[in-house]
């Protein structure tokens, strides 16, 4: 029996679970995420992702998943925002290819640091209006905001 966790714990068992074990297990270097199946998945195990979508894409791109799987994300498709059913994550093992990077061994050029800031505040541009549009509205955020709800919850 699964143990009691919020939706963005149940993400990233499940993206887990779907891809990256089954990659690793293929000995692929590289493999992609696509949101819109991750939320299809979800869905089969009886939990409505309507609304939720910006959950999905932020919590497949934590340091800590990435870490937990000794991943980097290649480059992420999507709109700007980042934060959509259409976004998939591409990733890469760390190490996998012999390419891994001056980001995997911890030096990191001042341009990768402005880009990687620059990825940073793209995917969080947009994520307030996503919430008001998913909650119906200003009215409907609002209302969400100040009720007791907890959909981080199940």
């Amino acid at each position: 029996m699964p143990k009691l966790q919020g939706l963005s714990g149940l993400i990233r068992d499940v993206a887990c679970q779907q891809y990256v074990t089954p990659a690793m297990q293929a000995g692929k270097a590289r493999f992609s995420i696509p949101v819109r199946d991750l939320m299809e998945e979800i869905r089969r195990r009886g939990i409505s992702p309507d609304g939720r979508t910006p959950a999905f894409c932020t919590s497949i791109q934590t340091d800590a998943f990435l870490e937990r799987h000794g991943l980097q994300i290649e480059k992420v498709d999507g709109p700007r925002s980042k934060l959509s059913t259409t976004v998939v994550v591409h990733y890469r093992r760390i190490g996998a290819g012999g390419d891994a990077g001056p980001e995997a061994s911890g030096v990191e050029s001042e341009e990768g640091r402005v880009e990687r800031m620059r990825q940073l505040a793209d995917s969080l541009s947009g994520l307030l209006r996503d919430e008001i549009e998913a909650r119906g509205g200003v009215d409907g955020f609002m209302r969400w905001v100040r009720s007791d709800e907890d959909e981080e919850t199940i």
